[in-house]
Formats: C-alpha cells, structure tokens, sequence
C-alpha cells in the first residue's frame, strides 16, 4: 500500500533542538482556549499539530525549538513569548 501523507503537510511542527529544548503551551484560539498540548519537547524529538483554526502558542525558550508550518520553517524569538498561529502565519503577540 501507498504510504500515508507526512503529518507536517499544512501543520505545525515544533522540534527540541537545543540545550534542554523548550516548554510548549498549544491552545485553541487564545490563551484561555482549550488546552491541547502541555510538555516539554526535548532536544532530538518533535510534536506535530494539525492547524484547522487558530491557535495559541506559548514557548518557554523559542532558541530551544525549530518551527515549521506548512512546511516552512519559522524563525521565532525572544525567549518565553507567545504566538498566534494560522494555517500561513505565525504572529508574536
């Protein structure tokens, strides 16, 4: 059989890459959202969320991930920060 399609086509994609990698926060919409990740993702793993409606990010070292959405990677900064996050479009907040 065909193999299935890679989970990252159009999602999220959140990779530990660095020291002792970063906590990560995903809710639905904002902050008070729906919670649907809570973890640290250590260096050398990664997590992939679908992005059918907006999401809030929260990262507690961004220099400790690599993010990739749609395929794209992203450059995200400033330490603990949050970000929107939309099928094309990672936004600080």
């Amino acid at each position: 059989p065909p193999a299935p399609p890679p989970a990252s086509v159009g999602g999220l994609v959140i990779e530990g890459t660095a020291g002792t990698g970063s906590w990560v926060e995903l809710r639905e919409g904002d902050a008070t959202g729906a919670l649907i990740f809570a973890a640290t993702i250590p260096p050398g793993t990664s997590e992939t969320f679908p992005v059918r409606r907006p999401l809030w990010l929260r990262l507690g070292n961004t220099d400790g991930v690599e993010v990739t959405l749609a395929d794209r990677p992203r450059v995200l900064a400033g330490g603990t920060a949050s970000f929107r996050v939309t099928r094309g479009r990672i936004t600080r907040l």
